[in-house]
């Protein structure tokens, strides 16, 4: 499959485009340093390079009218309920620019915490914020957990290491908590949690239905 994506140009904007999904074509926008923010549309088989893309911070090639632009996807919304791809937002990439970007963290390694049972591993961040010229955008981080001992141990984005001409955006960034290792009671007390808080919602929904039919009962005595 060939790395490049082909678009045309748009004219249809808002409810329209639900028109335009109707076709299997997706409506997207580019915009960057090199071009001014442009709809266009891509149709489902050039989707697929899309999807492949936004796993990793790969640029790829988009042809738009014949010319062609080095993009990254900055973002892409999804149907709630169908998870179909709704929009696309490409980024045009220019070789003398700066650019800020996610970039995705894998983790590797086995933490010996996990290994003896004693916790499990959450995973709070899934992408770390850089800056770095666009032929340095690495495909992802890695980050080994083999050091994860005990439970309370974590890792952050200082952890990571990181290519010469590639830096978190700012120090905020590179003090955010990655993973940590996190008890088998932990979870369960949060997830009952959980369990306990849509219970009481339920049980305040038939409170108040209750009182209302109650007054409304009043309400009918009386005449």
């Amino acid at each position: 499959m060939s790395n490049t994506v082909t678009t045309v140009k748009r004219t249809v904007t808002g409810k329209k485009c639900k028109n335009l999904r109707n076709k299997n074509l997706i409506p997207a926008v580019i915009s960057g340093p090199s071009i001014e923010s442009t709809n266009l549309s891509i149709d489902f088989d050039n989707l697929k390079i899309v999807l492949k893309n936004i796993e990793t911070a790969n640029p790829f090639e988009l042809i738009l009218s014949k010319n062609k632009y080095q993009v990254i996807v900055k973002s892409l919304s999804r149907n709630p309920v169908s998870g179909k791809v709704t929009h696309v937002n490409f980024m045009a990439l220019a070789p003398d620019r700066m650019v800020r970007l996610g970039i995705p963290i894998r983790l590797v390694g086995i933490s010996p915490a996990v290994k003896n049972g004693w916790g499990v591993i959450m995973q709070e961040i899934h992408k770390v914020q850089v800056s770095c010229k666009p032929e340095l955008i690495p495909s992802y981080f890695e980050l080994n957990i083999s050091n994860l001992e005990k439970v309370g141990d974590n890792l952050s984005v200082e952890n990571i290491t990181f290519p010469d001409g590639v830096a978190p955006i700012n120090k905020i960034e590179r003090k955010k908590v990655v993973v940590t290792v996190v008890s088998f009671q932990k979870k369960e007390v949060e997830e009952t949690e959980e369990l306990t808080n849509e219970g009481t919602e339920e049980e305040e929904e038939l409170t108040t239905k209750e009182k209302t039919f109650a007054e409304n009962t009043k309400s009918t005595d009386k005449q």
